[in-house]
């Protein structure tokens, strides 16, 4: 048998006698081709659809809702921006620094810690170079004080 032909039964051609093996390959090939109908129909639905989803196809037979879907995303982005750029514009206004000014200002005086600018790069390589000192000089100690018995 064939590759194509794994679960078909093998039909005698009259070596046997056995007539009712042509009876039942005619049954096969009209399921088969009842089958093969379907899968036409089936094929060509899918075809279509496929068609359906072209954007020109839509943008031809949907106008109405592909402008007013565009509207509506166009809309969304001005009022985005729109929003921006007021915040923005009561931010840079006069009395948008003065607020922040003196919300800087109070921040200044109730907790001086907080405004405190980053240590600069000499307090940093200074700290770091005194906790390797600190390191060092723990170890030895510890290195001294828990030596074994000689």
């Amino acid at each position: 048998m064939d590759k194509g032909t794994i679960g078909l039964k093998s039909v005698d051609n009259g070596k046997h006698g056995d007539k009712g093996g042509d009876k039942e390959a005619a049954t096969i090939e009209k399921e088969i081709e009842v089958i093969r109908s379907n899968l036409d129909g089936l094929v060509n639905e899918l075809d279509e659809r496929r068609h359906r989803l072209n954007p020109v196809f839509v943008a031809r037979h949907h106008p109405v809702g592909l402008a007013l879907g565009g509207l509506v995303v166009a809309g969304a982005v001005w009022a985005g921006l729109a929003i921006h750029n007021a915040r923005v514009r009561k931010r840079n206004s006069w009395l948008g620094r003065a607020r922040r000014l003196r919300s800087t200002l109070g921040q200044l005086f109730e907790k001086p810690d907080v405004v405190r600018a980053p240590p600069g790069l000499g307090k940093k390589v200074l700290t770091a170079a005194a906790t390797a000192a600190v390191v060092v000089a723990a170890r030895r100690l510890a290195g001294q004080m828990f030596k074994p018995p000689a």
